[in-house]
């Protein structure tokens, strides 16, 4: 006979078949009949065992209800032939709740005490049923808590029902029927289609009413519901609408969130693992930075935050600005940098204040990865969030001036603000507005030195900030130029600080920036103070490097023009250094030297070359038989008789006394008489533009350029 087949077993073989329920170890089973005393229960349960080495063994009936339901699914899958097909009793429904195995257990459970209650009484079986259950209702017989929590009464006839659907192996029967009731008509209606519909209606505009929704629905699918049977039913009555809807938003609960507020989803439903920066085993392996609005108003009007939180250590260090911009940021990062060392990975978000063109050019200065998240993903750098909510609700509700940390909070200030309104009571004394932008830099710095620094924290094994770095004994990386960094992290001229240099200087904020070492027309990159308006500093465009600082003379208080003689004369000095030896070089090149070295180049590329000659005739066009006969009379001179010479004498002689008289008279044209005084001339001239012929109008042009006969113009204007 084996362990299976036997009706009587040892702790041993209790142990050996592990059954569920039981203790898996004899010591476990043991410990569990000691306290249970399955000794006392007589010997129809418990008896002295005969074989070598003593000690009790006991009827099967003492195992819980779920350990010999396994018992008996281990005896029959024994007993079946190997080759036949094992059906397992008492399958579990796909919609067996556990509620339901719960009632099940207990019943099984009960169903097993009664039978040693039974055994021991000495009764029928009808009579032991029903003084076992006068005695169960009156709490006098002993029974496990988690059985009275389910069943908290029990007749004869549940103990007959029970025991019959054991018998049959209906086991799964004795959990009850529950959860199967019949679907609403709102649920049914049109095969779900309705229920598909208000769910729409809900998440479309959740603050709907059960009224709003039953008007909608009725003017879609009018006042009678078609079942999914075909059946016509009436529109169900409001109640019915408001149990359906609290019931699918209770069902639907996570989606619903997830579409109607998508960040509430993120902050408290969206599964977020444990120790996503595991690989962080270092100081300044990995910054994260992240800015958001303080809690708090001041008499500058309400600031914005920036934090830089150290992933390693969790130290933190918080700048406040009146509006997010790329140079605050830049400013808290050098500070931390001053403060902690240079970081390896600095961990942002895609906002215009992270990504500027400022902004990357300087982290890739200094040799810094940035680490961009992912658009409207804030658990992405979810530490820098968290810090800046513990600041928020560490700091904040302990200045003057606080406003809350949500819509609720400010609520309730307003409606104090209200009240104190009526009392006569200004926004100042009521809301004790009286910090000032440095004072709230100055508390957020004490706070984050004296208290959050030596502050326990979870993600770094209940260790603080300060001694998790000081902890620490690798080495950092530091920039001893404070000057240097300064200068890396200046802001730039403009959208991209590239500036063209003018014979004025550098145009930038309406200021002339000027060096001697800038040449005009050379393309800079422009780095500026903001701290000091009248100097920036030029580096070369493509390389970076320092070329020269230049200065504004205006903003400086010095004299321009003394700045400018000093500028050209810098200028002068080293153009002259560079124009020397070019001098030496030109005086060695003779005038001839350019064209005779071109066409000795011609000629030994060329000069070898011959062209195939080409057949040929004379020919002489009319004209140029005119033109040869020209030639030929070219130098032949014509003698003038003596009345000739005598004219040519006395026109000479008239022209000398006239000087400057021009003849304007041209018979052929038409043109006015001639004048014989310039300023009559000039009169005329204005008077008669149209009538001008060319010579007159080179005359004119020739008086406007006189300075004499402007003078002469003044003398006769005075006149």
């Amino acid at each position: 006979m084996t362990i299976l087949q036997k009706d009587w077993l040892t702790a041993s073989e209790i142990s050996i078949l592990k059954l569920r329920g039981m203790p898996q170890s004899k010591r476990g089973v043991l410990q569990l009949i000691d306290r249970e005393n399955w000794s006392e229960r007589g010997e129809k349960l418990a008896r002295k065992r005969n074989g070598k080495g003593g000690g009790f063994e006991y009827a099967i009936e003492n195992l819980p209800a779920a350990s010999r339901h396994d018992l008996a699914i281990k005896r029959h899958k024994a007993a079946i032939p190997d080759g036949v097909e094992v059906m397992t009793p008492a399958t579990v429904p796909d919609d067996f709740s556990q509620h339901q195995t719960i009632r099940r257990d207990a019943r099984l459970e009960l169903l097993a005490i009664f039978k040693i209650f039974y055994v021991k009484c000495g009764l029928s079986q009808r009579s032991a049923e029903f003084e076992f259950s006068r005695s169960y209702n009156a709490n006098a017989v002993k029974i496990p808590s988690w059985v009275r929590a389910e069943l908290k009464s029990v007749s004869a006839a549940s103990l007959q029902r029970w025991r019959a659907l054991r018998n049959k192996g209906q086991l799964h029967d004795l959990g009850g029927k529950y959860g199967h009731a019949k679907k609403s008509i709102l649920a049914r209606a049109g095969g779900g289609e309705v229920a598909n519909f208000i769910g729409a209606l809900i998440v479309k505009q959740p603050h709907l009413t059960a009224d709003h929704i039953s008007d909608i629905v009725e003017a879609e699918y009018g006042s009678d519901l078609v079942l999914g049977d075909g059946e016509l039913v009436t529109l169900p009555p409001i109640r019915t609408f408001q149990r359906f809807i609290a019931d699918w938003k209770a069902e639907h609960n996570t989606a619903l969130i997830k579409i109607t507020n998508p960040d509430k989803f993120n902050s408290a439903i969206k599964f977020s693992g444990e120790n996503m920066n595991s690989h962080v085993v270092r100081l300044n392996q990995l910054w994260e930075i992240d800015a958001s609005p303080a809690d708090t108003l001041t008499k500058d009007g309400r600031r914005n935050t920036y934090a830089v939180v150290d992933i390693f250590c969790r130290r933190m260090l918080i700048n406040s600005t009146d509006t997010p911009r790329t140079q605050t940021m830049l400013s808290l990062i050098r500070r931390a940098i001053k403060e902690w060392g240079v970081p390896e990975v600095v961990r942002i978000d895609n906002g215009s204040d992270f990504t500027s063109y400022e902004a990357k050019r300087a982290f890739n200065s200094l040799g810094i990865e940035l680490d961009i998240t992912h658009a409207f993903s804030p658990w992405e750098k979810g530490t820098v969030e968290r810090h800046i909510k513990t600041m928020q609700h560490g700091l904040m509700p302990l200045l003057p001036g606080f406003i809350g940390h949500n819509v609720a909070d400010r609520k309730v200030i307003e409606e104090r603000k209200a009240f104190s309104a009526r009392l006569g009571k200004d926004d100042a004394s009521t809301f004790t507005v009286d910090l000032t932008a440095d004072e709230l830099q100055n508390y957020i710095d004490r706070w984050v030195r004296d208290k959050y620094q030596h502050s326990t924290h979870k993600g770094i094994c209940d260790e603080t900030p300060f001694n998790k770095a000081a902890s620490f004994n690798g080495t950092i990386k530091r920039i001893e130029n404070d000057r240097a960094l300064d200068l890396l992290l200046m802001p730039i001229a403009g959208k991209n600080g590239h500036r063209t240099v003018t014979k004025f200087g550098i145009r930038l904020d309406n200021g002339h920036f000027i060096s001697a070492a800038l040449d005009p027309g050379q393309e800079v990159f422009i780095r500026h103070d903001p701290e000091d308006m009248g100097r920036i500093y030029c580096f070369e465009k493509d390389d970076g490097a320092f070329i020269a600082e230049a200065i504004c003379p205006d903003r400086l208080g010095v004299d321009p023009k003394e700045a400018i003689i000093a500028v050209r004369r810098e200028q002068a000095r080293r153009i002259a250094e560079e124009v020397k030896p070019l001098r030496r070089e030109i005086a060695k090149i003779k005038p001839r030297d350019l064209i005779d070295g071109v066409l000795a180049t011609a000629a030994k590329k060329n000069g070898n070359l011959a062209a195939f000659p080409k057949r040929a005739e004379d020919y002489k066009p009319i004209d140029l038989a005119a033109a040869i006969d020209a030639t030929q009379d070219a130098n032949t001179t014509t003698k003038l008789t003596d009345e000739e010479k005598q004219a040519a004498n006395e026109a000479r002689a008239r022209i000398g006394q006239q000087g400057n008289v021009v003849a304007i008279r041209n018979e052929g044209s038409g043109s006015a008489p001639a004048i014989d005084d310039d300023l009559k001339f000039w009169n005329w001239a204005h008077e008669h533009p149209c009538q001008l012929n060319d010579v007159q109008r080179e005359f004119l042009r020739e008086l406007k350029g006189s300075q004499s006969f402007q003078r002469r113009l003044k003398i006769a204007a005075g006149q």
